[in-house]
């Protein structure tokens, strides 16, 4: 059923209601929901306790009240790099690269950072230190007695790091991995650049080359890290897309945009919760056997 809901692509609140704490944190890990309420209802969140937004077809950008909300409205002359010369990747053999990426294994893992440090032996120190910084959580918030209120980051699925130079794209990848991603890197001699990262731990394939701005149209991929190039175009390109926004990531080091923020609020008091307040969603009865 929670596969079901997350192939509609919309993520925005998700309600549970059940007496089993194992079922909970069973729907909690599988379910691609922004907002997660367990044995309550499913309105009322307050700025600092339940940070607000979706994800998927239900969410743009960072929560409203959440850690990293006030990002959103600040605008940066981001410096662009410049493009060096390569031929162009053709739209089979990236498509093939992102068909053979699984990274739900490392997704799991919670030793990604010194993981990445050992493999690395100090290689891009900048993109190591921003994403070691990062709290992915699970972060306990504020909130009334008899409440609990966890937020945590999670990672979108695929990124697509395209440099356009090797350092670049090696920057972006290691952001990726850091938090939780699977990665196909695309840059110049990125074979090269990348020997560190393929290995059969790391979920990276990798491609010399650039690409096509208009093959971002039809590319399963969850979110794109461009530091150069047409950024314009990608954009574009990315906006023709059907279904879910999928993000163009400029700026050189934003681990956080890498992620899904989710916010989980459990009525403690409740046992198995009360599933008339479930009674009227959108004017239409609902009842729970």
């Amino acid at each position: 059923v929670v596969d079901a809901i997350n192939q509609r692509k919309y993520g925005l609140t998700f309600g549970l209601h059940t007496r089993i704490d194992g079922r909970v944190q069973q729907v909690i890990d599988r379910a691609s929901t922004g907002n997660m309420y367990i044995n309550r209802n499913q309105i009322g969140a307050v700025v600092g306790s339940q940070p607000f937004g979706g994800e998927g077809l239900s969410g743009t950008g960072p929560k409203a009240g959440g850690p990293h909300y006030l990002s959103r409205f600040r605008k940066r002359e981001v410096p662009v790099t410049e493009v060096p010369e390569a031929p162009l990747v053709e739209k089979e053999a990236l498509t093939n690269a992102i068909a053979t990426l699984d990274g739900r294994e490392w997704s799991a893992r919670l030793d990604r950072i010194g993981t990445l440090r050992r493999a690395l032996r100090g290689a891009v120190p900048d993109a190591m230190a921003a994403a070691a910084a990062l709290e992915q959580g699970p972060i306990d918030l504020p909130g009334p007695t008899g409440e609990s209120n966890r937020w945590n980051l999670a990672p979108r699925g695929i990124a697509l790091c395209l440099g356009p130079t090797d350092e670049r794209a090696l920057e972006q990848a290691v952001q990726a991995l850091a938090t939780g991603n699977a990665v196909v890197a695309i840059s110049p001699d990125a074979h090269q650049a990348f020997v560190p990262l393929l290995d059969s731990e790391f979920p990276v394939t990798v491609l010399n080359g650039r690409i096509e701005p208009n093959m971002l149209v039809s590319l399963l991929v969850d979110c794109v890290a461009s530091a150069g190039g047409d950024l314009a175009a990608l954009r574009q390109a990315l906006s023709a897309r059907e279904g879910a926004i999928v993000p163009l990531i400029t700026e050189r080091l934003q681990p956080f945009a890498y992620t899904h923020e989710r916010a989980v609020c459990v009525d403690t008091t409740a046992s198995g919760g009360n599933a008339a307040l479930l009674a009227k969603v959108g004017g239409e009865d609902v009842r729970a056997a």
